[in-house]
């Protein structure tokens, strides 16, 4: 019982921390505390706080401290299936010193984990992998909050899942890929990798959309550095509803809620295509 409530707290306090530092206000701390996937996390013990925090911090220090992004990232391999989209946008934005010391850290994690409990572990992981989404799929497909569990709570079959799943993955890398190469501030680069990370993998359960709290935190920063755009607020909100009801559905409502945040993104995303036109319009008009 001691060490439950100790993980909580602190992965809590981690949590509070990443999102008070995005939105740079003590109003943080309150918005971070009142998200619905936090209870998921104090009722199971679960670490999706953990990954929340990890990938805040990620997102925090990317811009000014490559390495101890680097080292979050390192540290984000225990769910290994969240941090790939991170490899693509780092990739794409020739970020090599996050991408160095993230290495550095995995393989340094990866040897620590042989040496102490030996190859068999390792064995048992990789053999494990293929029978993961089986073993939660059979107690109830509504328990899985991504385009795989719908597919399948829906009555789709495993193979269309996967097919869905697959589309989905590869229409958010490439997004990514888009996004990351492209001049649009930072903080909507940042609000797009933490939802793409959620989008692209199949592994998805209501304590991970914790994370989700890190992609509104950044919609939320901007808003309040410039302006809210129309329903933003109300779309934050009915995310923050899903995610809520799903205790009384128990249906994959998280994954719609990640969808509504992606649409915000992708509603910012064109405003700011806007606003960069509008000025190369008026940089053509005024040139002799």
């Amino acid at each position: 019982m001691n060490a439950f409530v100790l993980w909580v707290f602190c992965t809590f306090l981690a949590y509070l921390a990443a999102i008070r530092a995005i939105i740079g206000d003590r109003v943080g701390y309150l918005l971070a505390a009142s998200f619905p996937a936090v209870l998921a996390n104090f009722i199971v013990g679960q670490n999706g706080l953990l990954s929340a925090s990890l990938i805040g911090g990620i997102l925090i220090f990317l811009e000014r401290r490559p390495i101890s992004a680097g080292v979050l990232l390192g540290l984000l391999t225990f769910k290994p299936h969240l941090g790939f989209l991170f490899t693509i946008a780092l990739l794409v934005s020739g970020r090599w010193r996050v991408l160095a010391s993230a290495g550095v850290v995995a393989a340094l994690i990866a040897g620590a984990s042989w040496a102490t409990f030996g190859g068999e572990s390792w064995q048992a992981f990789l053999l494990s992998i293929g029978h993961a989404l089986k073993i939660e799929g059979s107690a109830d497909w509504g328990k899985l909050q991504s385009a795989f569990g719908l597919t399948r709570a829906f009555g789709g079959s495993e193979a269309l899942a996967w097919n869905v799943q697959i589309v989905v993955t590869l229409m958010v890398v490439g997004a990514i890929a888009v996004l990351w190469r492209s001049r649009a501030t930072y903080e909507l680069k940042a609000a797009a990798l933490g939802t793409g990370a959620l989008l692209a993998t199949s592994h998805l359960l209501t304590y991970d959309l914790a994370i989700l709290a890190v992609p509104l935190a950044f919609l939320f920063r901007l808003g309040c550095n410039g302006r809210f755009l129309a329903h933003e607020l109300a779309g934050m909100g009915l995310a923050c509803f899903l995610i809520l009801v799903f205790s009384f559905v128990v249906a994959p409502v998280g994954f719609v809620a990640v969808l509504v945040v992606a649409a915000l993104i992708v509603n910012r995303a064109l405003a700011e295509l806007r606003v960069l036109r509008s000025y190369q319009i008026r940089d053509r008009a005024c040139r002799p």
